[in-house]
């Protein structure tokens, strides 16, 4: 997965489990400011039950998301509290993160590391 389909799911992720709009994410490994409207929203974010035909299993128990990027691609996003986790179709990786306080830490299992944002 990519550095800024990263920042866009951490974007997600601090805007749903916080419950707020964020204006400014910034990305510690990139050491860099991107303004949250312009650059991090996905095209389309739809909330679903955890049936779909993607064959991604979900958890019944959260919130779960589809995301179309504007190209097509398709991630699976889902939310169980602090946490979140899911998989990107086009990369074939899994990721997963929590939110805390105004941190957003994901991990890319692709990468096999661990990205952090504040917002």
């Amino acid at each position: 997965m990519n550095a800024d389909k990263r920042a866009r799911l951490a974007y997600l992720a601090g805007s749903v489990i916080g419950n707020q709009s964020i204006r400014v994410l910034y990305d510690r490994s990139r050491e860099k400011s991107l303004k949250g409207e312009e650059n991090l929203l996905f095209q389309h974010v739809f909330k679903h039950g955890p049936e779909r035909n993607c064959k991604v299993k979900r958890d019944p128990q959260g919130a779960n998301f589809c995301i179309l990027t504007e190209t097509g691609q398709h991630l699976c996003f889902s939310v169980h509290g602090r946490l979140f986790d899911g998989f990107d179709h086009q990369s074939g990786c899994h990721f997963s993160g929590h939110v805390l306080d105004n941190t957003v830490s994901l991990f890319d299992y692709s990468a096999s590391d661990y990205f952090c944002y504040r917002f």
